[in-house]
């Protein structure tokens, strides 16, 4: 199969996320034209994104699981719905994204504390320096701002999770 085949059994897939991305991605196409955002409103009503809204035993409807809860949580789920291609500033996710930065910028991570050791890192919550350097995983805060704004679901908040990035 070469190239070419390949892009046009993509374009022919069932599944609309696919169609979004190699339309957008590998040929270009600006999510601003009309056609894009008719695949976009598609994607929204997909049932891989009324799964993924849905959460595990319905958990999203009733605020049961841990933002970050490995591949589950809103967290994740906001990562996956900017990369399939759901529409930008869509208000259904504000109740996700509004959980999700409650996680990201709670008391614990403003909690700064020196540490010798990368042992000693681990023996306290908050956020270690280890001579002079702050330890952290940025990629939870540095994906979560990347899909906020892929998203166009932003606010004032994020800023704060940038900041967050610094320390």
């Amino acid at each position: 199969m070469d190239d070419i085949d390949l892009v046009e059994w993509l374009l022919a897939s069932d599944e609309p996320s696919i169609r979004w991305k190699v339309r957008v991605q590998v040929l270009g196409e600006e999510r601003a034209s009309p056609n894009i955002q008719a695949l976009e409103r598609t994607i929204r009503r997909s049932p891989r994104v009324r799964t993924l809204l849905a959460g595990p035993m319905g958990s999203f409807r009733d605020g049961l699981r841990d933002p970050y809860s490995k591949w589950q949580g809103a967290h994740w789920v906001l990562a996956s719905l900017a990369d399939i291609g759901y529409p930008r500033g869509s208000r259904a996710l504000l109740r996700l994204r509004d959980r999700l930065l409650d996680r990201w910028l709670g008391d614990v991570y403003y909690r700064e504390f020196d540490a010798t050791t990368k042992s000693g890192a681990y023996r306290k919550q908050g956020v270690p320096r280890v001579r002079g350097r702050y330890r952290r995983c940025a990629s939870q805060q540095g994906n979560a701002l990347y899909f906020l704004e892929k998203l166009g679901i932003a606010n004032e908040r994020s800023d704060d999770l940038a900041e967050r990035l610094l320390h």
